[in-house]
C-alpha cells in the first residue's frame, strides 16, 4: 500500500513540477517578446528621432529660401507651415489606413517573428 502511496505522490510531485517548469516557460518567452518589440521600438524611434531634426533642419533651410525667394522671411515659414498642415490634415483623414493598421502589422510581425523562425 505504502508503494503505491509513493507512485502517487511522486507522480503529484513530477506534476508540479511540469508546471511550475511550463509557467517559467512562458514566463521567459513573453518577457522575450515584450524585450524584442521593446527594442526595436526603441531603435526605430531613435532612428525617427535623427530623420526628425534632418527634417527640421531641412524645412527651416526651406523657409529661409522661401523667404529670400519672396523677399519676406516670414512667407517663407508660412508655405512651410501650409504645406505641413496640409499633409497633417491628409495623415488624419487617412489615419486608420496610413497609420493604424501598418503600425499594427509591423508590432504583429514583430511579436510572431520569433515563431516562425522556429517553425523554419
Amino acid at each position: 500500500m505504502e508503494n503505491g502511496k509513493s507512485k502517487i505522490e511522486d507522480l503529484v510531485d513530477h506534476t508540479k513540477d511540469y508546471l511550475n517548469t511550463s509557467a517559467e516557460l512562458v514566463e521567459l518567452k513573453t518577457t522575450q517578446k515584450m524585450a524584442s518589440v521593446l527594442s526595436a521600438s526603441i531603435s526605430s524611434l531613435v532612428i525617427g528621432l535623427f530623420f526628425f531634426v534632418f527634417f527640421m533642419f531641412a524645412s527651416i533651410a526651406f523657409a529661409y529660401y522661401l523667404g529670400t525667394v519672396t523677399g519676406k522671411t516670414y512667407v517663407g515659414f508660412l508655405i512651410v507651415a501650409g504645406v505641413y498642415l496640409l499633409v497633417g490634415l491628409f495623415l488624419w483623414a487617412g489615419k486608420e489606413k496610413m497609420l493604424t493598421t501598418p503600425l499594427l502589422n509591423m508590432i504583429v510581425k514583430q511579436v510572431f517573428r520569433d515563431r516562425n523562425e522556429e517553425e523554419n
